[in-house]
């Protein structure tokens, strides 16, 4: 009787367990669904870095998000440099302003040349519409008394009937930090350094008609991380959206 009982316990055990793994999982695909749904601000950084761990570049914009029908407005805020021996001729995009209209979104786009207009497919954070698989519980190392940040990666292969191109692929790793009140996302980290390993693998081959191995050597030796963050600064009602000054 006691072993009966005991094995009924365990089963019970198992089940709860079972149980809260899959309400996690759904919840976090949950939140992250609604978020695509939902009006917001933001604050998007981009840090490089160099094979020694050092950083070379910060770009860091703001901006407004409005789904419905989409608009966007993001600004440069601010572009750091940190390696005097890199490239500075870039041509930064200091302001950009998105708008739909009858399914069709036109990108108004300003650099230090002026403003140029473009019709461009909607883009999305990283992420969106791919089928990403999340950790089924938060990660203790890195969720707090405030949040709970859940892990996930998804990924994507090159679109190209090349048979070279069709044997390389990259994984995108992503941090979700989750507003244990409102649940809420505040925070997207994706790790892009593999998507720009795969990328330039493709220019490589493309425009210098090289070898896979040869492109996977060259692109190895100049690899750098590179760490997408885009934080939530205001989930649901921006209210600050402000049409940028384009000129006729």
């Amino acid at each position: 009787m006691k072993k009966s009982l005991a094995i009924v316990i365990l089963l019970v055990v198992l089940s709860i367990c079972s149980c809260k793994n899959k309400e996690d999982q759904s919840t976090i695909e949950a939140i992250v669904s609604d978020f695509y749904k939902t009006d917001y601000a933001y604050e998007e950084t981009t840090e490089r870095y160099a094979s020694d761990g050092s950083l070379v570049i910060r770009t860091v914009y703001e901006g407004e998000v409005f789904q419905s029908p989409y608009k966007e407005h993001k600004k440069l805020i601010s572009y750091d440099n940190f390696d005097s021996l890199s490239d500075t001729t870039i041509l930064q995009i200091k302001e950009t302003y998105f708008e739909e209209i009858h399914k069709t979104v036109t990108a108004y786009i300003s650099t230090d040349n002026g403003w140029t207009k473009q019709i461009i497919t909607r883009t999305y954070p990283y992420g969106y519409a791919e089928s990403i698989i999340f950790s089924e519980v938060p990660d203790k190392n890195l969720s707090t008394d405030i949040e709970d940040v859940f892990t996930g990666e998804y990924t994507v292969a090159p679109p190209s009937n090349n048979h070279s191109l069709q044997q390389i692929s990259a994984t995108i790793r992503q941090k979700y930090y989750i507003d244990k009140k409102s649940n809420y996302i505040t925070r997207i980290e994706t790790d892009l350094t593999d998507l720009n390993r795969m990328i330039n693998i493709i220019n490589y081959i493309n425009f210098n008609e090289g070898t896979l191995e040869e492109a996977q050597k060259k692109v190895s030796d100049d690899e750098m991380k590179e760490i997408n963050i885009l934080t939530i600064t205001d989930y649901g009602n921006p209210d600050n959206f402000q049409l940028p000054n384009i000129p006729d």
